[in-house]
């Protein structure tokens, strides 16, 4: 993924986790395999 939008792997992670905060994305599964899951969020 870092490679393909050309930013860093801190960059991603501190994305991924705004996102969780904001309940946009969720983590379902273990480390290896689990996966990201983008929650229906009606305003």
């Amino acid at each position: 993924m870092t490679q393909k939008i050309n930013v860093s792997e801190k960059t991603i992670k501190r994305e991924l986790a705004i996102l969780q905060e904001k309940g946009i994305l969720s983590r379902e599964g273990g480390r290896k395999e689990g996966r990201w899951v983008i929650l229906n969020k009606k305003e």
